[in-house]
């Protein structure tokens, strides 16, 4: 269901592609790693150079592995967070893994896989994921959450170690007028001042209008950590629109 650019390099005119299959083997999921190569489309060529599942015993049937991805590269490394929310599962409440290569290494490993602090059986978490430009927080959206109500959603923010590429969780962030079947963090993206996030199934206008919502870091010195959601005003959205099913937005640095 996603697909991520893990490196550009203009000058040696290749790329690495991360491509989600989260269907694959009986919905266990799997992500796949392609090199790209060529400066032109012409002469552009495809390898397959990796295939990525989560370690043995993190993954399982119908665990939905790829459904979601988000990738950076720093001085330690390039780092993959894949999300497998386990949609229409019973009893998992969804998760992400992080994959990290280091700058001698030829292929990602599994550092770490992450949960929400309050996770619960359905909560989709690992549905939408995006990294912050400066990649220290990564934003992980579990629109099935029921805090404000059935599936009312929530997205969770973590804090990224820079050497380790490991999460650590530093807030969970809900809007005020959330409400139950809003699937609040159904898609989520980074736009320079902070998190654009979908919640298509809001009401606001309608049955199933939709509604989308931002939360920016705030600037206070040495606050880490982002507001709480506000809604983004749209004219003419009407009953069935699900105005917020997916985002996406230009970085502005």
């Amino acid at each position: 269901n996603d697909v991520s650019f893990i490196r550009d390099q203009p000058v040696a005119g290749t790329s690495t592609l991360a491509v989600g299959a989260p269907k694959f083997n009986n919905n266990e999921g799997e992500v796949f790693i392609y090199e790209l190569s060529g400066a032109t489309s012409s002469s552009a060529s495809t390898t397959l150079v990796q295939r990525i599942t989560a370690a043995p015993g993190d993954s399982f049937s119908g665990s939905g592995f790829g459904h979601s991805l988000a990738s950076w590269k720093n001085y330690w490394g390039e780092f993959l967070v894949v999300g497998a929310p386990a949609i229409g599962h019973a009893t998992a409440p969804g998760a992400v893994f992080v994959f990290k290569k280091a700058p001698t290494s030829s292929a990602f490993v599994q550092v770490s896989k992450v949960t929400a602090s309050d996770g619960a059986a359905g909560d989709q978490f690992g549905k939408a994921i995006a990294a912050t430009y400066w990649q220290s927080f990564v934003g992980v959206g579990a629109p099935a959450d029921d805090d404000k109500g059935t599936d009312s959603g929530s997205i969770y923010v973590f804090w990224q170690d820079y050497v380790r590429g490991t999460l650590n969780q530093s807030q969970k962030l809900v809007p005020s007028d959330g409400a139950a079947g809003d699937a609040f963090g159904s898609a989520l993206a980074y736009i320079g001042s902070g998190f654009a996030i979908g919640a298509p199934g809001s009401d606001a206008s309608g049955i199933d209008s939709g509604r989308a919502y931002q939360s920016n870091y705030n600037s206070s010195f040495f606050s880490f950590s982002f507001v709480a959601p506000e809604a983004i005003s749209f004219s003419n959205v009407s009953a069935g629109d699900r105005l917020g099913s997916s985002v996406d937005g230009t970085n502005q640095y």
